[in-house]
């Protein structure tokens, strides 16, 4: 496996224990609750006096409504709203016996629970937020590699380019031996370098000089001595001779698009 790939699927999964923990901390709270059940008539204030001591309760971070079929806290703007069925918490308590009624003396109510539960949607539009985040973090590394691919892909084909010309420059020619393109495919790390002969030349082409331009391939490889990049066989797309190239070491280990 590349070191690209270990990355991404690194950051999937450090991306997916957040969702599971955060989903779960909104959905799923678990020990340090005390709660009682809504019955019939029972208004939230009452269960806050029940639980708490006081009705003003209500709106503390500290005391939530849950719907146990969903999982979630309610919105303390549904307090007038509450169904039977449905849970009055005590949350981050220690020591705090709901049944009897108990005061919430032995309430632990740190500043993080009270971030955590004060409502629900605090948590989702906080996760929305880190979501957010490591998408624009992913996308401008995801630019930067690219173009590193494409600046080391460059700078190698015009390398190529100008070692493969070097014989056949003629002293005092005013023209270029041959002309050249390039071809990029950051995504998979290839490139294609195009070369072909310039005015009235003839070479190179592979119809009759096949031998001759595979020699001086290698010949240019063995000149650069770069070992990052492998060529394939050249092949022939009109009037140009195309050589493929592949990067085996590099930037991005071929996982950039």
């Amino acid at each position: 496996m590349s070191s690209r790939q270990s990355k991404t699927r690194l950051a999937r999964s450090a991306t997916f224990a957040f969702l599971v923990i955060a989903l779960g901390a909104v959905e799923a709270p678990g020990q340090g609750m005390a709660c009682l059940p809504v019955g019939p008539g029972d208004t939230a204030a009452e269960l806050a006096w029940r639980l708490s001591g006081s009705v003003s309760n209500t709106r503390q971070p500290w005391f939530q409504i849950l719907n146990p079929a969903t999982g979630l806290f309610v919105s303390k703007s549904t307090y007038d709203r509450i169904l039977i069925g449905w849970q009055a918490c005590l949350v981050g308590v220690r020591g705090v016996d709901a049944e009897s009624g108990a005061t919430a003396t032995g309430l632990v109510s740190p500043g993080w629970v009270r971030a955590l539960y004060l409502d629900s949607n605090v948590m989702l539009w906080g996760l929305l937020a880190v979501l957010i985040a490591f998408i624009l973090h992913s996308g401008d590394q995801y630019r930067r590699e690219r173009n590193a691919m494409l600046l080391t892909m460059s700078r190698f084909a015009e390398a190529f380019v100008r070692e493969f010309e070097k014989p056949l420059i003629h002293p005092g020619a005013a023209e270029r031996p041959i002309r050249a393109q390039v071809r990029f495919t950051p995504h998979r790390a290839r490139l294609e370098v195009l070369i072909a002969p310039n005015g009235r030349r003839r070479y190179p082409n592979l119809a009759d000089h096949r031998t001759n331009v595979e020699y001086d391939v290698t010949r240019v490889l063995r000149s650069l001595n770069d070992r990052s990049f492998l060529s394939g066989p050249p092949y022939a797309q009109g009037r140009w001779v195309v050589v493929p190239f592949q990067r085996t070491v590099g930037i991005t280990e071929a996982g950039v698009r």
